[in-house]
Parts: structure tokens; sequence; C-alpha cells
């Protein structure tokens, strides 16, 4: 889905090639989640199926013929939807989330907030998890290190909910 949202998105742009799309897509995502062409062109093509996407054949000079890509009318209403589409589930996912954040501009406050509530509840139960868990093993062994990783991941979702109670007020104050 998330492939899905930033195809969308890039394409909202102008019209793209493929390789256009999966260069700059792996610019946006980095290369630990870069797009390859087995995720990439199965989701154009079923975006074109889906009438989210219409592509033409462009000729070129002594290369061969490549496929240019458009959003359509109806693709720019997935595009609102898929960013809206975000559950529980949905927000254990970091990429899912930080996608979701990264179009921000195409939610209403009231799915904003909704989003952030999802991921704030879902980090804030990790940390629950995450301290039982640091209980139990220094119960069982002398776990110094595994303590020191549980810490280190406890001021990583602490700074991330911080972060989410500043996105939050900005949301209700209209400032983003």
């Amino acid at each position: 889905m998330v492939t899905d949202v930033v195809v969308l998105a890039l394409l909202t742009t102008g019209p793209m090639h493929g390789y256009e799309i999966k260069k700059k897509v792996s610019r946006i995502l980095e290369r630990e989640t870069a797009l390859n062409n087995n995720a990439l062109y199965p989701a154009l093509h079923r975006l074109e199926s889906a009438g989210s996407v219409s592509s033409t054949v462009q000729e070129q000079e002594q290369r061969p013929n490549r496929r240019v890509y458009r959003i359509t009318d109806r693709g720019r209403v997935q595009l609102r939807h898929l960013v809206a589409d975000f559950d529980a589930a949905a927000a254990t996912r970091e990429h899912e989330f930080l996608t979701r954040v990264a179009f921000f501009d195409l939610l209403d406050d009231e799915a904003r907030s909704r989003v952030l509530r999802l991921r704030r509840e879902a980090l804030e139960q990790r940390l629950d998890r995450d301290s039982s868990l640091g209980t139990e093993f220094s119960r069982e062994f002398d776990a110094v290190w595994v303590d020191e990783v549980l810490q280190f991941r406890r001021r990583r979702l602490r700074e991330e909910i911080a972060w989410i109670e500043e996105l939050q007020r900005r949301t209700d104050g209209a400032t983003l």
C-alpha cells in the first residue's frame, strides 16, 4: 500500500516513466526500502487496471519505447483514500505511519488526529511491553546489554511520542 501511495503522489507532480518513478521512490524511501521492478510494475499495472493511472507509449529514437504514466482524477481520489486508510495494525508499522505523515496535506484535521492517536497508542503499548520485558529478562539472568538495548528502544519510543504530541498540537492549531 505504501508503494501505491508514493507512486500516486509522485504522479501528481507530472507524468513519468517507470524508471523515473523508481529513481524518485528510491530517493524518497532511501536505499533500505528501494523499489524494485517486481514491486513497481505490478503496482503500476494494478493502478492502471483500477483506472487510477493511465499510460501512453512514448517512442524513442534508437532506444526501446517506454510507457509514460499519468495520474487520473480517480487516482487523485484513491490517493486521498489510501492516505486516510490507517488502522491500529498499520499504526504498528513505522513506514505506514511516516507515509501518512508525509502526505498529511491530503487529510483533514480529524483524519490527521486519528492517525496520530492510533500511532501513539501503538507506541505506548510497545513501551509497556518493553518495560515488562526488561523486568522479565533481569529476573532470568544478568542482562546488562539487553537492558541497554531496551533503554535505548524506550528512549526512541518516548521521543516519537513527544514528536506525535507536537504534531497533534500543530494539527489542532492548524499550523501544519
